[in-house]
């Protein structure tokens, strides 16, 4: 994972990779707050979701996707973030689980 820090937002790099599932979609793009950074104040910072169509948020069994998040997060060297949440993973189309990475 990379990351990049602007002034008013900062961008991820994350590699998603499906060995197991028919298809797994990181979001569906419903609601606006499924992935987010979050602060050691447990402040959440939401991705840009609308910058998004579906398709780049798919993956195929035995495929892998690399995507780029972009989040609304404006740089304070204060409030570092320390976890991505992916919350609503969708699986075969089916169910959801949640994913939180350390940053």
């Amino acid at each position: 994972m990379n990351k990049i820090v602007y002034n008013d937002f900062e961008l991820y790099t994350i590699e998603i990779i499906n060995k197991k599932y028919n298809q797994l979609m990181v979001d569906n793009l419903q609601e606006t707050q499924n992935i987010y950074l979050e602060d050691q104040n447990e402040n959440k910072y939401i991705w840009l979701s609308h910058e998004y169509i579906e398709d780049e948020l798919i993956v195929n069994k035995g495929f892998s996707k690399i995507i780029l998040v972009k989040f609304n997060k404006e740089y304070n060297p204060l409030l570092e973030a320390n976890k991505m949440v992916l919350q609503k993973i969708i699986i075969n189309n089916e169910k959801t689980i949640e994913l939180s990475i350390d940053l």
